[in-house]
């Protein structure tokens, strides 16, 4: 049933690509009628219809008129380009990934990345190395692309590490080191991995070179005791001995400790000793910001604020602190002194901004200063999903409510006629279902 129903949406797709092919003078039903299309002068909605078009595998000849299209200026073209040759290509594409490295226009350089790690021979080192060099000098990667944390970053080092010896690889190490900052979690614990592996001297030093570094402590050691009952005095002698204001464990953390238990001073003396607060406290990426909203520890939340921290910042995963926050985590107050210090209303995950969170969380406080401050209530996603088929997917009624109050579209459709109404119905939320009803009737 999926495959017939992509079949379907594949040859609508087709159909309006013909369409359009026709409308410019071209025969769609040969090749060489619009071939010449592919050029870096020409419209985005004519190249997509023409290369939408082409059979699988490309020609030879193809491929080398379409190369050049890796520097045309709209992304999603670059990417559809890419993606077309790839196939193409499959295990022998080496010389076609390492161009694109090397191309500056093609921003998304995790695709030839991904495949030089999978496919790629000894031949693109240097490239690889170059691309390393310019992520660890300007972070202009695309550290969030992969679902399981992997990066850019990540695939440049283990390509390189396929390839080089110790002498190669340690002077890497050692730049990452003096730029932990700018890394993921997943980065972090990349150079913790490798440095172990080469008995790295930074294993025997203390916190400050790089907290992550550090070996973690077992969960029952004395260092949780004291953030737990907020032991300034015996926290202080035990991170003077060495021990990591970090730690991999979920629910005990020295971070998460002091938050969860309202201990200022105990938080204060963790950022003494090497804590940074707009890093997630452990591998499972969670902000202290959002944990003392969480919690409602007023006093704490309102301090890690007052450090100027960057409400932007990312987690592994692309979210940012804000779009957490939005989500309701806390009052629409610190939504709106986080707008004040710069958060981003329209900032966007796979598409998706702030006030899908809002929805979700049914937040309509939020929602309302979001707006105020600019926020699209019709932000359109990747996947074609506006925050109202958001709200009726899940249940939302309350969101949903308040969209259609504020001008939602009830109209917009995802893919075959899919709008808000068809997935209340879908998903069985006959209340949201009837508002929208009730709303349509008015119209």
């Amino acid at each position: 049933m999926i495959n017939s129903e992509l079949e379907e949406m594949r040859e609508v797709s087709l159909e309006k690509a013909r369409k359009h092919l026709r409308s410019v003078g071209r025969d769609p039903g040969r090749l060489e009628g619009y071939v010449d299309l592919l050029g870096l002068d020409a419209d985005k909605k004519t190249l997509d219809a023409a290369i939408s078009l082409l059979d699988h595998p490309l020609s030879d000849e193809l491929i080398e008129v379409m190369i050049p299209l890796i520097a045309y200026p709209n992304e999603g073209i670059r990417c559809f380009v890419f993606s077309r040759i790839a196939i193409t290509l499959k295990h022998k594409g080496t010389d076609f990934y390492v161009r694109c490295l090397q191309e500056p226009k093609f921003r998304d350089k995790s695709q030839p990345i991904y495949r030089l790690y999978r496919y790629g021979g000894e031949s693109a080192v240097p490239a690889v190395a170059k691309r390393l060099r310019q992520i660890l000098n300007t972070r202009k990667a695309s550290p969030y692309h992969y679902h399981n944390g992997e990066t850019e970053l990540t695939h440049c080092l283990d390509f390189l590490h396929r390839y080089r010896d110790r002498k190669e690889v340690l002077p890497v190490l050692n730049r990452m080191i003096e730029k932990w900052e700018i890394l993921s979690d997943k980065e972090v614990y990349w150079i913790t991995d490798q440095l172990e592996y080469f008995d790295h001297i930074d294993l025997r030093r203390g916190p400050h070179c790089m907290p992550a570094v550090v070996k973690f402590v077992d969960s029952d050691h004395p260092v949780f005791e004291a953030c737990e009952n907020g032991d300034v005095v015996e926290l202080r002698k035990i991170l003077q001995s060495g021990v990591s204001v970090y730690s991999n464990d979920t629910d005990r953390n020295p971070v998460g400790l002091a938050i969860k238990n309202g201990h200022l001073e105990i938080l204060k003396l963790l950022v003494e000793f090497g804590l940074n607060l707009e890093r997630p406290t452990h591998g499972f990426h969670e902000f202290p910001i959002i944990k003392a909203l969480s919690l409602e520890k007023w006093d704490i939340a309102n301090h890690i604020l007052n450090q100027g921290i960057d409400i932007n910042r990312r987690d592994q995963y692309g979210r940012s602190i804000f779009k957490i926050v939005c989500w309701g985590f806390a009052p629409a107050d610190w939504v709106a002194r986080m707008i004040e210090m710069g958060a981003d209303v329209n900032d966007k995950f796979r598409g998706e901004t702030p006030i899908f969170s809002a929805v979700r969380g049914e937040a309509t406080a939020v929602m309302e200063l979001l707006t105020a401050h600019g926020a699209d209530v019709n932000a359109i996603d990747n996947d074609g999903d506006s925050p109202l088929i958001c709200a009726a997917r899940g249940g939302k009624s309350k969101s949903a409510s308040w969209l259609i109050e504020h001008g939602a579209d009830l109209r917009h459709c995802q893919y075959r006629d899919r709008d808000a109404l068809y997935w209340a119905r879908e998903n069985k939320h006959p209340e949201v279902e009837a508002l929208f009803m009730r709303a349509l009737d008015r119209k």
